[in-house]
């Protein structure tokens, strides 16, 4: 069998749009298309010394082939399945029927379709990253150890999910061709019951006590500087996205009753503004910032910056693509901006935000605010 063109076959399969007729992918998610091996390979690379162990794959058969491909043993390598047409190519590289298991999804909530008492010793999975929470679960029911790629912000939103994960590395953006999203790969032991949690980083490696404060970037000494900083407790700044969305912007009803909203501050070498909508007086009280001078930037920039920050005045209410700092006056306002472009705050950015794009209140929250900047460094 030449398993460089049935791993590409797997590939162009995964590849298929949702409605393409043959293969019916759960939803559009890119990582359920196909895993790069680069996501996996640590897993793999530790295959031998599994060899007398039961090992399940979940979702993704491609990773059954590479078990095959490094001599496996396929009479203990299990697969759960969501579609017959990864059935069929999971029987084709050489799995049997009974070592095949249905997955089902009711209401976002995954079971399996048997009365299921297999409890396996190792996992893998990829799974779609919008219903990681309920698939892990789901996992860590069937299997002593799960080895799973997850979006880094199944952690960000939740820092507790640190809680059974015992290995953590950071693969940041691009894993995925076609999706820049920021990915981890992670080992979980659903019975842990220490608080050591093993960080593999790009130049070293470190055994870190506890669940961590923000997601650690691949950079593990940058990692241990931002980390000290941020158990300093200092007070942050208080950032906030605007309450109006755009669909419900209510237009003014005259030109003088009408409030200009910041949906983006537009480009740092611009004067004025990026995308403006105008809203009726009557949403005053929505129209975040409205009345008071303000540092504003775009809520969605790029990994590891804030992004431009302007100055607003008064005038200036914001829309909900805005993030505002609101401060007492206009110098105020300018001085924060002058301290967040500030080398040490960069620098404290770039590792806080090497998990997402997104300029989030709880970022701003760890950043020491003016009154404390002569406090760390």
């Amino acid at each position: 069998m030449d398993y460089f063109l049935l791993e590409k076959q797997i590939e162009e399969l995964m590849l298929l749009p949702k409605d393409g007729g043959l293969y019916n992918k759960p939803d559009s998610a890119i990582q359920w298309k196909f895993t790069p091996y680069e996501s996996v390979k640590s897993f793999f690379g530790k295959i031998e010394r599994l060899k007398n162990q039961t090992i399940c794959v979940i979702l993704n058969v491609e990773n059954v082939l590479r078990l095959k491909q490094q001599n496996f043993d396929l009479t203990k390598t299990y697969f759960i399945s969501d579609c017959e047409v990864r059935d069929v190519l999971a029987m084709g590289i050489g799995l049997k029927k009974e070592n095949i298991f249905k997955i089902l999804n009711r209401g976002n909530k995954y079971f399996m379709e048997q009365n299921f008492k297999i409890i396996f010793d190792q996992g893998v999975m990829n799974p779609n990253f919008g219903n990681t929470p309920a698939l892990r679960k789901l996992a860590e029911s069937i299997c002593r150890n799960l080895t799973m790629i997850a979006d880094t912000n199944h952690f960000t939103q939740r820092l507790e999910n640190f809680e059974k994960v015992e290995q953590f590395e950071n693969l940041g953006g691009g894993v995925f061709q076609d999706a820049k999203v920021s990915t981890c790969i992670v080992k979980i032991d659903p019975n842990k019951k220490d608080h050591k949690l093993k960080i593999i980083g790009k130049n070293k490696d470190i055994i870190y006590n506890g669940i961590p404060r923000f997601v650690p970037g691949r950079d593990v000494e940058e990692f241990l500087w931002a980390d000290a900083i941020v158990r300093m407790n200092l007070p942050g700044f208080d950032a906030n996205c605007g309450d109006l969305y755009t669909a419900d912007v209510i237009p003014p009803k005259r030109k003088d009753n009408k409030i200009p909203l910041i949906f983006t501050v537009g480009r740092i070498n611009e004067n004025n503004f990026g995308r403006m909508l105008y809203c009726d007086k009557s949403q005053l009280q929505d129209a975040t910032g409205y009345g008071s001078h303000k540092v504003v930037m775009s809520k969605s920039t790029s990994l590891s910056k804030i992004g431009p920050l302007k100055y607003a005045g008064p005038e200036y209410g914001c829309g909900h693509n805005c993030v505002s700092i609101i401060c007492e006056s206009k110098q105020q306002a300018l001085d924060t901006i002058e301290y967040l472009n500030s080398d040490k705050v960069k620098r404290l950015v770039k590792v806080l935000k090497t998990s997402g794009a997104i300029n989030t209140k709880g970022i701003f929250q760890k950043i020491p605010n003016l009154s404390q900047k002569s406090k760390w460094n």
